[in-house]
């Protein structure tokens, strides 16, 4: 129920009632307040530990992606390069990724010369 707000005019003599009213009115905007705030906060504390929860997951799957990648260069013979022409001592079973000036990624293989794979 909302607050009822008294006029009050001159000469007017102040009873209890009246007091208590504007007593129990401030008291409910208080508890309301009160209430309000305690709900944001419990809305707050769910987002935080929902947002934590998400950061670690991604932490996990970009250190378990980094991880595979790395298997993946040790074990199948990709490196992922910025140019394939500057490398020292290219080897003749690695495949080598690089990203062109068009932002697309090209394969280059070395066979006693650079060799462009799919073009």
């Amino acid at each position: 129920m909302s607050y009822q707000k008294h006029i009050w005019v001159a000469k007017e003599i102040i009873r209890k009632e009246r007091l208590n009213h504007i007593e129990d009115g401030i008291f409910n905007e208080e508890q309301r307040a009160m209430d309000v705030e305690n709900n944001l906060s419990q809305i707050l504390t769910n987002e935080i530990e929902r947002a934590s929860d998400t950061e670690t997951e991604i932490s996990n799957r970009v250190t378990q992606n980094t991880m595979d990648i790395a298997v993946l260069n040790a074990n199948s013979g990709y490196r992922l390069v910025e140019d394939h022409t500057t490398l020292d001592n290219p080897k003749d079973n690695i495949i080598y990724i690089e990203k062109n000036e068009d932002d697309v990624y090209e394969q280059w293989i070395y066979q006693d010369e650079w060799i462009k794979i799919g073009g």
